[in-house]
């Protein structure tokens, strides 16, 4: 329970983050980009869903992350 660190993120080498934090909020970005287009979040995540979607990240499976229904920008 750190207030100033609240999130983890997996980034692949291609530079597209996944981070998760206490608000149940996952974030999917290219972080290297300034462009709002390149963000998008998914709202009240399990862990066991932010798990498998970083295996996939980590395998490289941008495609299966890309599937799953994201909302512009970071969320509220």
């Amino acid at each position: 329970n750190d207030v100033e660190h609240g999130s983890v993120a997996l980034e692949h080498e291609s530079g597209w983050c996944l981070s998760y934090g206490r608000r149940r909020v996952l974030i999917f970005e290219q972080v290297e980009s300034d462009d709002p287009a390149d963000r998008f979040h998914l709202d009240d995540v399990s862990p066991e869903q932010v798990r498998e979607l970083w295996k996939a990240l980590a395998k490289g499976e941008l495609s299966r992350v890309r599937q799953e229904a994201w909302l512009p920008g970071y969320g509220s």
